[in-house]
């Protein structure tokens, strides 16, 4: 199913996905990144997490992405 015009605009502003209406079109959702990244890693390898819960913060890793831009890996 595809959601297009009034629809898309509705569900978009009932979910607060974009901040600025000229984000999105009648077909379409611009998306952008900040400069900040965030990626996970566990400590250690019997660490675990459980679906729904707090991440602790020692398992994030933030960095600035570099004006050369960032390539995701695959599967990361």
């Amino acid at each position: 199913m595809l959601i297009v015009g009034d629809n898309l605009k509705h569900l978009i502003l009932q979910h607060g996905m974009c901040n600025d209406e000229k984000a999105f079109d009648q077909n379409s959702i611009t998306l952008s990144l900040d400069r900040q990244l965030i990626s996970i890693k566990s400590p250690s390898v019997s660490d675990e997490l459980t679906y729904g819960h707090h991440i602790p913060n020692s398992w994030l890793n933030r960095f600035m992405m570099e004006d050369s831009g960032y390539v995701l890996p695959a599967r990361g």
